[in-house]
């Protein structure tokens, strides 16, 4: 399924609310930086497509949206947030 990559972004924010370790702060900070991010984006093969000023995002299921947030939980309290946005993918 395709979404909108700002509709991602905000299915990715409210999983991320259910975390206790992820506080507000840095939900907005990944916001901010995966929005950042995408600006400098291209279309890939079946995962992302640019159009205009628009960015849509496949994911297979709701899974992924769960495999994003536990990534980043994971470098939140492993301490690794340099390297989370060093290798940043959002798919």
């Amino acid at each position: 399924m395709y979404y909108e990559l700002i509709d991602l972004i905000e299915e990715i924010k409210m999983e991320m609310e259910g975390y206790e370790e992820i506080e507000q702060e840095y939900i907005l900070d990944w916001e901010e930086k995966v929005l950042d991010w995408s600006k400098g984006i291209k279309s890939t093969k079946n995962k992302i497509v640019k159009e205009n000023n628009r960015i849509k995002v496949f994911i297979e299921d709701e899974a992924d949206i769960f495999k994003i947030v536990d990534r980043y939980y994971s470098a939140i309290i492993n301490n690794e947030l340099e390297e989370f946005w060093k290798g940043f993918f959002l798919v």
